[in-house]
């Protein structure tokens, strides 16, 4: 169920769906990227400003893997320019969703080292 609801929250996310991400989320939902925590009310309006921006972002997941309820996703942060979907720029992360009761109670993401050639 888990990998499930997980798959469901990443295409929400994508489709900036905040009625179906907000559906999905518990009362003391909890986001991180680094440092910052954003609460659900925080989270939920920077979704609904997403679609706004260009480039605008996806998060192209290639793995889901279950662990004590939890899910980590593994993929990339895509960001896109809206006129010609050329990628502008693109970086791996994981992205941790923890559930309580089947809601989301926590969305870590966790960006993976920037590699030099």
């Amino acid at each position: 169920m888990t990998v499930e609801a997980a798959e469901q929250f990443v295409a929400a996310l994508n489709e900036f769906d905040g009625e179906a991400v907000g559906a999905m989320l518990a009362p003391d939902f909890r986001f991180t990227i680094g440092t910052h925590v954003a609460d659900r009310e925080e989270f939920l309006f920077s979704l609904a400003t997403g679609p706004t921006t260009d480039p605008c972002f996806r998060f192209e997941a290639q793995s889901f893997e279950e662990e004590a309820g939890a899910v980590l996703v593994a993929g990339s942060q895509v960001y896109r320019w809206r006129e010609t979907g050329e990628v502008a720029t693109t970086s791996e992360q994981d992205l941790r969703l923890e559930f309580d009761g089947g809601l989301v109670v926590l969305a870590a993401v966790t960006p993976h080292p920037m590699r030099f050639l």
